[in-house]
């Protein structure tokens, strides 16, 4: 029996239109959707570090936001100049460039963030007085080797919360692998060494600063300085090195779209109050300088900083800090 004529030009039809919409979905599964975000930063702050220095930076970050099978995913990239000068004017000219690793946004923006935790043993007394968790032998917390150093695993055990996967300075017992003993408080900030990376300890009172004053000034004070030291940077340029990653990670949390108190409260803050930081894959030769960084609940997710130091000067004829502070009025 013949198929009428019409009949099978509305197959062909109908046939058409199912592999279009195939190799439609195709295309839109397998080809990024890519959104590009620049912001420049382009003023002027003072920075109190071992002297009192104005930093002024010409920077422009893009944030780069990317939908692949699914998923987003962000990069950060950063360019431009940052200048610092001390009270006498002497200063140097740095050209930065910072770019990141693809990172996905859902571990960016956790649904943690923001959230105040109560270790799970309390909660359990509080729902229910007549139960207790024994801790006798220590948290029995899961835990892994990350870099030859012992992590405990988030979120932790039935009788300790675990906010992200850090070093172990919590349980003692070796029931949760091997210990550290790093303070929540110390007064000067521990590094671990690891197989490849530095595991750099930020002090509950330095969160607590971050999140009071709105500012970086101690977290890169605590972390900027072990940098230029482990660079081999002179130490008269030190503290300026020092203002200008200041300058730079300022950059990184505006363009994620975070406050610097939520990022200290969000990103860096564990279940102690402290916080870490990692360092890795440092070099310097001549006028470059270059590492790798992450922070906190973002360990995962790199930066790459490569610093330039173009040029550094005398004293010019004014003074730029008197001049700022005395309202632009030139004596």
């Amino acid at each position: 029996m013949e198929i009428p004529k019409v009949t099978r030009m509305l197959s062909l039809v109908l046939i058409s239109l199912l592999l279009g919409q195939v190799i439609c979905y195709v295309h839109a599964t397998s080809t990024p959707l890519v959104i590009t975000t620049q912001r420049g930063f382009n003023d002027s702050w003072y920075f109190k570090a071992n002297e009192m220095l104005c930093v002024k930076r010409n920077l422009t970050a893009s944030r780069i936001d990317t939908l692949v099978g699914g998923t987003w995913y962000m990069e950060i990239k950063t360019e431009g100049y940052v200048d610092v000068y001390d009270e006498n004017g002497a200063g140097i000219r740095l050209k930065i460039f910072l770019n990141s690793t693809k990172y996905p946004k859902a571990k960016i923006y956790s649904d943690n963030l923001n959230e105040h935790y109560e270790p799970p043993s309390l909660k359990s007394a509080s729902n229910h007085p007549h139960q207790c968790v024994d801790t006798t032998n220590g948290y029995d917390i899961a835990h892994y080797d990350w870099d030859g150093i012992n992590f405990l695993q988030a979120p932790g055990s039935y009788a300790w919360h675990v906010d992200y996967d850090h070093p172990n300075n919590v349980d003692d017992s070796g029931a949760s692998g091997t210990y550290y003993n790093v303070p929540q408080n110390e007064g000067e900030a521990t590094t671990l060494h690891g197989d490849g990376k530095y595991h750099h300890h930020i002090p509950s009172w330095v969160i607590d600063d971050m999140i009071e004053a709105g500012s970086t000034i101690r977290l890169i004070g605590q972390i900027g300085a072990f940098i230029a030291i482990l660079l081999g940077l002179p130490e008269l340029v030190v503290s300026k090195i020092v203002a200008a990653v200041a300058a730079l990670v300022a950059c990184i949390i505006a363009i994620v779209g975070m406050t610097i108190q939520v990022f200290a409260q969000s990103v860096l803050k564990t279940e102690l109050g402290d916080g870490w930081t990692w360092t890795w894959g440092h070099g310097q030769w001549w006028v470059f300088a270059y590492w790798w960084q992450s922070f906190g609940r973002w360990r995962d997710w790199g930066f790459f900083w490569y610093v330039v130091v173009l040029y550094s000067w005398p004293p010019p004829q004014d003074n730029v800090l008197t001049y700022a502070i005395a309202g632009g009025k030139r004596k």
